[in-house]
Parts: C-alpha cells; sequence; structure tokens
C-alpha cells in the first residue's frame, strides 16, 4: 500500500482511538486474531474491509469482523471468512517458493 502513496496507519492493542482512527479509513486491513471483534460502527460508509483472521470457534469459522445486514448496508466490500485471505495467501507462497527455486523470474 505504501508502494501506491497510501497513508498507512498501523494499530495494535496499546493504540488509542481505535474505533475513531479505523472510522476514518477508506480501507482496513484487520488481523488481530480475536474473532468478531469488530462491528459496523468501526468503519466509515463505503469502506473496504479486508479480514485476515480466520478462526474456528464450535465448528464455525469467524473472523475479526462481525458480519451482518449493517455492516452489508454500510461498507463497500469485505472479504469472506473463510474463503477470502486464505487462498490468496497460498498462492502468494507458491509464487514466492517458485521465485526462490528458480523457476520465475521476478
Amino acid at each position: 500500500m505504501l508502494k501506491c502513496n497510501a497513508s498507512v496507519t498501523i494499530l495494535n492493542k496499546f493504540s488509542k482511538n481505535i474505533k475513531k482512527i479505523t472510522q476514518n479509513a477508506d480501507i482496513v486491513v484487520t488481523a488481530t486474531g480475536q474473532t468478531q471483534l469488530l462491528d459496523h460502527t468501526f468503519f466509515k460508509k463505503n469502506a473496504i474491509v479486508i479480514d485476515v483472521t480466520s478462526k474456528k470457534v464450535n465448528d464455525k469459522v469467524y473472523g475479526d469482523v462481525i458480519v451482518n445486514k449493517k455492516i452489508e448496508n454500510k461498507i463497500s466490500y469485505i472479504t469472506p471468512v473463510p474463503g477470502g485471505i486464505g487462498p490468496i495467501t497460498i498462492a502468494c507462497l507458491l509464487r514466492n517458493l517458485t521465485r526462490s527455486l528458480g523457476y520465475e523470474q521476478n
């Protein structure tokens, strides 16, 4: 994102005003590892949300974001959990593996 001249803000559990910061972001990438942590109030209208967390609880897989009608009506896109980021991660891993073995040029 930095290579595309985006302003990037990194937050962690010690960050102050997390909700206020995410409410102003056009794109939010969340990877807390906590399930059902963020609801629709954390995002501005038409935001893009990339939920990287994928955690199984009682045979169901959840991400960081609580997905319901409120959030679906507010944001423009959210990656599905499961099946959103996982396949992209695997594809990038395989690409990097083939590059490291000399099968693909950069």
